[in-house]
């Protein structure tokens, strides 16, 4: 055994080397695949609270939204009966305008027939005179053709625009029905003065 060790040149203590290097795991202290893991792990713990915290904002908007949701439902019959008091409050409010804007320019119904009286044409027979709240209506006829007829009418309500008795009180005076009867062949015609301020 001595002669060989000396023909090979070898030690005394020598041996065969049988490790397997690229099997051996490695020898650092943190290995590749250990901050990989780690890596991955603390990405997917960060995802978690990333989802759980979009997920905690969710819910509590969808709580607020329930919630204010509620309170609009428990309040509509209030806000209903708010509107319907705002609403007579104006036609109230309107109400009180047409007074005074008829306190500053007042009307007096014997003193409009007069001016009527003295100012139709003479072949216009006024029939019948109705008043509402917002306005005057006259009711008449006139024996004419219907071109001669029309124009009458347009010239007498021209007439009455531009009274200087009747321009304060009324905004606007129009004739709102023209109609001949078949009877007597006679034109009916409807005249309605508009108070100003009127609903």
């Amino acid at each position: 055994m001595s002669n060989s060790s000396d023909q090979l040149n070898l030690s005394d203590h020598w041996h065969l080397d049988c490790r397997i290097t690229a099997e051996l795991p490695e020898d650092r202290v943190i290995g590749t695949r250990f901050l990989i893991n780690v890596f991955i792990g603390v990405l997917t713990v960060t995802i978690g609270l990333v989802a759980a915290w979009l997920l905690f904002i969710n819910l509590g908007l969808r709580q607020n939204i329930h919630e204010w949701d509620q309170r609009m439902a428990e309040q509509t019959a209030e806000v209903a009966e708010l509107q319907r008091l705002q609403t007579e409050y104006t036609h109230e409010a309107a109400k009180i305008d047409h007074a005074f804007d008829l306190l500053q320019n007042p009307f007096v119904v014997s003193h409009f027939i007069l001016k009527l009286g003295r100012t139709h044409p003479e072949i216009m027979l006024i029939d019948r005179i109705e008043s509402t709240q917002s306005n005057i209506v006259i009711r008449g006829s006139l024996n004419e053709s219907s071109e001669r007829a029309s124009l009458i009418l347009s010239n007498y309500i021209r007439e009455l625009r531009a009274d200087t008795d009747f321009a304060p009180l009324f905004s606007d005076i129009v004739m709102t029905d023209f109609q001949r009867l078949s009877e007597d062949g006679k034109l009916n015609f409807e005249v309605t003065f508009r108070f100003r301020g009127a609903l």
